[in-house]
């Protein structure tokens, strides 16, 4: 049963503001014993954000419909980069590219993560975001930045 993450609770609070924070807390998540509160395991979410990023310079994910574009996004952009993306988020058709490996290791998908933040570090983006259009490098980082916090917020320590 797939849970809805709009209303899960317990998640953690994180803002992270470089991608070597992002980094250090999926190594650590990684590595220690978690829970998960969301429908993905630590491997898969780590796969999804390295996904992502590659997707990002791919350019490959459709368009979002116009009025999303023109209207949506340009209210939406600054706040999302600077409070954060919501949960609840279903990928659409022509998605599956973002979607991540079934039952992916965690220590796997950790090193697609470290490999796909390397490259953003150092290159950025050249094709437009499906939703909101042409960003800038440090919009490209931030954006990723946004959403390893929302992911990662569903995994929580384990303590005894």
């Amino acid at each position: 049963m797939l849970i809805n993450t709009r209303r899960v609770s317990g998640r953690r609070s994180l803002r992270f503001e470089d991608l070597n924070e992002a980094l250090a807390d999926a190594k650590r998540v990684s590595s220690q014993p978690v829970k998960t509160l969301g429908n993905w395991s630590v491997g898969e979410i780590l796969d999804h954000l390295a996904n992502s990023v590659h997707e990002s310079f791919a350019g490959s994910a459709p368009p979002a419909p116009w009025l999303a574009r023109k209207i949506l996004a340009p209210l939406l952009k600054r706040p999302m980069l600077k409070n954060g993306l919501p949960a609840g988020f279903r990928l659409g058709k022509g998605m599956e590219g973002f979607l991540p490996r079934p039952e992916v290791p965690a220590d796997r998908a950790l090193d697609a993560l470290h490999d796909a933040y390397s490259r953003l570090k150092n290159e950025s983006p050249q094709k437009p975001h499906a939703f909101f259009g042409n960003l800038t490098h440090d919009e490209w980082i931030t954006l990723h930045l946004r959403h390893a916090e929302l992911h990662l917020s569903f995994v929580v320590p384990e303590f005894g």
